[in-house]
């Protein structure tokens, strides 16, 4: 089961409808009923939860119909899916923290190649700087290395300096934007 907060989802759902196709490290429908399940669990009697929670009873989610009743639900709890310009925030404190939980540097590696050079361009000035960075740390504690062997001498770094480096930068990422109202802020003054 995933702990992220409805908040989360949503973001990760505008996120990947902003690109038109879903993230297979983030988000799916799984996310949501996963979500409904737990808020079930804990005592919310809400009759569209309910339906929702037991659409993973289905043998092939349907991912529309989970989304037609989570936002039967969005009406009428009165919650609206966050903005696009949050939401990418929030998607970078996601995959930051995945990064930080991230076991080797080859899984890295994957995640980074996965990310830096899906989202080209986009129009949120924090989201757009952040993505560049990563960029430029993947250039340089990836794509010059083959295997332990540094294509530039001087940028040659142990690979457990390379992981601790970049776990290290992750968190940096993931605390700068764990704050919810500067997120807001972010998200509002770009």
């Amino acid at each position: 089961m995933s702990n992220l907060s409805l908040d989360e989802i949503l973001s990760l759902y505008r996120f990947n409808q902003y690109y038109g196709s879903p993230s297979e490290y983030f988000y799916s429908s799984g996310l949501i009923i996963d979500w409904a399940e737990k808020q079930v669990m804990q005592g919310d009697d809400s009759e569209i939860l309910l339906i929702i929670a037991s659409l993973g009873l289905d043998k092939k989610i349907d991912s529309d119909e989970v989304m037609t009743y989570l936002k039967r639900y969005l009406s009428e709890k009165n919650i609206s899916i966050p903005s696009i310009n949050y939401s990418c925030l929030v998607f970078m404190r996601l995959f930051s923290q995945k990064i930080m939980i991230c076991n080797s540097l080859e899984d890295i590696g994957d995640l980074l190649h996965s990310f830096v050079f899906k989202y080209i361009e986009f129009g949120n000035k924090y989201f757009h700087r952040i993505k560049h960075y990563w960029l430029f740390i993947y250039y340089d504690y990836f794509d010059m290395y083959d295997g332990l062997n540094c294509y530039c001498a001087e940028k040659q770094l142990s690979e457990a300096k390379r992981y601790t480096r970049i776990k290290a930068l992750a968190k940096r990422f993931y605390s700068f934007l764990n704050n919810k109202e500067m997120v807001e802020y972010l998200a509002k003054h770009i």
